[in-house]
């Protein structure tokens, strides 16, 4: 594994990640503060806007709903989807063995129980009774078998972070060494058994792997094999509240009720994922033709979504955090203090508002904001404070002393932006930044061969758990940026072979504690996601990590 710590720079694909960063223009829109519901709001969304006027359906419309994506690739099998419109089907055709929390808890939907053998290898899932396909075939221990299989296959070019390559003879079935994976096992009709090849707390997110029917003669067969099979590569079966009906590749998918649920169905029958193009989709919801919109600020379709009148308008941080990382080569910077120094100094506040505000909101932590999971992981979470920052590098007796230098993307609006606020912020509290403007191959050379920076902006997926805090003490593309304080390297290995809820949790709070104390970087954005729904709809919520919308099979719509 240690080559993938020490890998080349792939200049190419550093420069698409570089095009990706960029943010186009601000948006005139100004975000209010309204009553949410509990639901979406326990998920992390807020309220801006209230839906007007009248919704007028009739009682099949209202039976029906309608949720504009922008892309579909139709692919429905719970492995293979990558498509957002193509996940948010799978959501509601399939179900998981149980939803692991952040805070290391569980809770089953397929599974009746979950146990482990004495040295945390073997993991025993004992399946509930009585749970049915939508073609009313009963759930068993096989179909679990296949499901997990079918990952272990379709993640072939798998991360070593992901939990398929530690499950026993995965990584040799890829390697087509052996025709089966041992480490999967049926040992009854109800019960799975999966052999992991090392202890560690991702292990528990194999419950979460979406359950289909078994329609794998042979789960030895090579991924190339399923893909040559459309109706078991772009399908499935599933146990939750919806089928699909019809597929129309990159243009729609139909899903109706499973009449084998065994939860409550209220008054959505059919959902329908529709790609509405820029063209139609301001008359799409004049006609009321749409139910749901997810969408970002850098969406062309932004303003008509969140201007349609009959909408309520959610606004969502996601995962995907902008950070200022540092240059650990730095003599300066190896001093927690003065990371802690730039943590305080910045405004993040201040710079993100107006137009920037829309599509990035102002953060001080890595996961998903305060709520009541994520309180006791926040409180050494280091916000805006000029004399906190001033008396830091003062009393360390380096006020003055510290130049700083940023390279930024001259052609990137976004970053020149945030360089502007971060040298009057920083420059305010005695650090000296020198903003280097450069082309995209000027850019790549600062940061990834020449070692010309001392602090840099980034963006990537953060949140509390084992992998982010990983990600901290790792190479970035070779940059020297790899934080590999000893207690803190420490407390991560701890949170990785964490095996109870109990000992997970309390390490959580501990590495998190850790983490703003040491500050390896410094969260001050998060990426807006908006969702859009029509007034008339209640009963909805929606996923937290996902940002989909859930228990869409118990809304109820009270159109005219």
């Amino acid at each position: 594994m240690d080559q993938l710590k020490n890998r080349k720079i792939n200049v190419k694909i550093i420069l698409v990640i570089i095009a990706l960063i960029v943010i186009g223009a601000g948006l005139a829109a100004t975000v209010g503060s309204l009553k949410t519901s509990p639901e979406l709001k326990e998920a992390g969304f807020t309220a801006l806007k209230n839906g007007t006027g009248t919704v007028v359906k009739d009682e099949s419309r209202k039976q029906r709903l309608v949720i504009a994506v922008d892309t579909i690739d139709g692919c429905l099998n719970p492995a293979f989807a990558t498509a957002m419109a193509d996940r948010m089907a799978c959501e509601m055709i399939y179900e998981p063995l149980a939803k692991v929390h952040t805070d290391g808890s569980f809770e089953p939907v397929l599974a009746e129980q979950v146990d482990w053998d004495q040295e945390k290898l073997t993991m025993s899932i004992k399946l509930k009774e009585g749970i049915l396909f939508s073609d009313g075939t009963p759930l068993t221990a096989d179909d679990v078998c296949a499901s997990i299989g079918i990952r272990c296959l379709a993640e072939y070019n798998m991360d070593v972070d992901s939990v398929y390559f530690h499950i026993a003879g995965a990584w040799d079935m890829n390697e087509q060494k052996t025709q089966g994976i041992s480490g999967i096992r049926k040992a009854d009709e109800n019960t799975v058994e999966i052999v992991f090849m090392d202890a560690n707390r991702r292990n528990w997110d194999i419950l979460e792997t979406n359950i289909q029917k078994n329609r794998f003669a042979d789960i030895g067969q090579q991924l190339t094999g399923f893909r040559n099979v459309t109706e078991v590569y772009n399908s499935g079966i599933g146990t939750g509240p919806y089928m699909a009906d019809t597929i129309s590749q990159g243009i729609s998918i139909c899903l109706q009720a499973n009449p084998s649920y065994r939860g409550e169905m209220k008054d959505i029958k059919i959902v329908e994922l529709a790609q509405i193009n820029f063209y139609n989709m301001k008359e799409a919801i004049e006609k009321q033709e749409i139910d749901v919109a997810q969408y970002t600020a850098n969406s062309e379709q932004f303003d008509t979504l969140y201007q349609g009148k009959q909408f309520n308008v959610y606004a969502k941080p996601t995962d995907n955090i902008y950070a200022i990382g540092f240059n650990l080569n730095n003599v300066f910077l190896k001093d927690e203090k003065v990371r802690q120094a730039v943590a305080y100094a910045f405004n993040k506040e201040g710079a993100l508002n107006k137009e920037w505000e829309m599509k990035i909101a102002p953060t001080n932590v890595i996961g998903y904001g305060s709520g009541p999971s994520t309180e006791l992981l926040e409180t050494k979470a280091v916000s805006y404070d000029k004399g906190k920052a001033e008396s830091i590098l003062k009393e360390a007796g380096m006020a003055g002393r510290i130049i700083l230098r940023l390279p930024v993307l001259k052609e990137n609006e976004f970053q020149m932006h945030m360089a502007s606020c971060l040298k009057k912020d920083l420059e305010a509290v005695g650090f000296t930044v020198e903003v280097n403007e450069c082309t995209s191959e000027e850019y790549v050379q600062a940061l990834y061969v020449e070692d010309k920076f001392d602090i840099y902006l980034f963006n990537d997926t953060m949140n509390y758990d084992w992998a982010t805090f990983q990600n901290m003490s790792r190479l970035r593309d070779g940059m020297p940026v790899a934080f590999l304080d000893n207690d803190y390297v420490e407390l991560v290995s701890r949170m990785e072979t964490s095996m109870n809820q109990e000992e997970y949790a309390a390490a959580l709070t501990e590495l998190s504690d850790k983490f703003y104390e040491k500050m390896p970087v410094v969260p001050f954005g998060r990426v807006q996601r908006y969702l859009s729904i029509s007034h008339d709809l209640s009963g909805y919520g929606a996923s937290p990590d996902a940002l989909m919308l859930e228990n869409v099979n118990l809304i109820q719509s009270d159109a005219k």
